[in-house]
């Protein structure tokens, strides 16, 4: 039996992939399919950056910064990204 092999991909890879289906107009399997890329990992990624971009869109700073902790990125840089939202949610109450 062959078995083969998935790369890792980075946070910022699985944003511009995202962005990919959103733009293509296919269904979320159709385009996994097509890209051989798993459906199950896909949806968990596509979940995190649609509930982080609505809180962005409507403003809820402080919804941004609870979801703005990414895999991948070092914990200073989360830790930064967190911080500014929680600063802009501060500044609207």
């Amino acid at each position: 039996m062959t078995q083969t092999y998935t790369p890792r991909r980075s946070a910022e890879q699985w944003q511009s992939l995202i962005d990919q289906w959103q733009a293509s107009g296919q269904s979320a399997k159709q385009f996994c399919e097509e890209r051989a890329l798993g459906y199950a990992s896909f949806c968990q990624w596509r979940n995190q950056y649609i509930k982080f971009n609505g809180f962005i869109k409507s403003e809820d700073w402080g919804g941004a910064a609870k979801q703005s902790n990414r895999v991948g990125i070092s914990p200073a840089r989360n830790k930064y990204v967190f911080d500014l939202f929680d600063s802009a949610q501060n500044k609207n109450q």
